[in-house]
């Protein structure tokens, strides 16, 4: 939709035609950083908030609890 309004100013008239008058880029992009760093962490890509980090975890917590 984002897409569609930008390209609708640009090709209407009202703003001239240059790779900067895109400003639909800045929201893609923020919104793909976004997707990407949330696939990191569900997919646990890199082992941070992995399983073996969340059972350390957890065994460090009720080792605190038993003190």
């Amino acid at each position: 939709l984002l897409t569609a309004v930008n390209a609708y100013t640009i090709y209407n008239g009202s703003q001239p035609s240059k790779w900067f008058s895109w400003w639909v880029m800045w929201p893609a992009m923020g919104w793909g950083i976004g997707v990407l760093t949330h696939g990191i962490s569900v997919l646990s890509v890199w082992g941070f908030f992995s399983h073996e980090w969340e059972d350390r975890k957890v065994k460090e917590l009720m080792e605190r609890e038993r003190q």
